[in-house]
């Protein structure tokens, strides 16, 4: 492989080493854990066996904050998947709203590219 080559190969490799780095999970805080639990304990209410995923998806403004979870729970003897939408306070103490619907939530992410021309 020559100089150039090498360089293209490891100009590409860190780029996509900090791409991937924008997707990585982090902890909740104490805040945004309690209004989680809220979500799911409120859903937990009107769900038959309702199980949901430790991974979801936040959106936070000036005033409260909007959580996206995925999970499943039984319904006419089958396992559905459900999604659930919350918005709570950014303390996470006030629940808002909630829906729950049939799906699940995907996190579409986009795609990078990179063309390197020929000589």
């Amino acid at each position: 492989m020559n100089f150039s080559k090498k360089i293209i190969s490891m100009t590409l490799f860190g780029g996509a080493v900090l791409a991937s780095g924008s997707a990585l999970a982090k902890p909740s805080n104490p805040a945004e854990f309690r209004g989680y639990s809220k979500c799911v304990d409120m859903a937990q209410q009107s769900s038959r066996g309702l199980t949901t995923n430790r991974n979801y998806l936040t959106s936070a403004t000036d005033s409260e904050r909007a959580y996206f979870i995925n999970g499943s729970r039984w319904e006419d003897g089958d396992r559905v998947r459900v999604r659930i939408n919350c918005e709570t306070s950014l303390s996470g103490r006030t629940l808002f709203s909630q829906n729950i619907d049939r799906g699940q939530f995907r996190n579409s992410r986009g795609s990078v590219t990179v063309e390197v021309a020929e000589r």
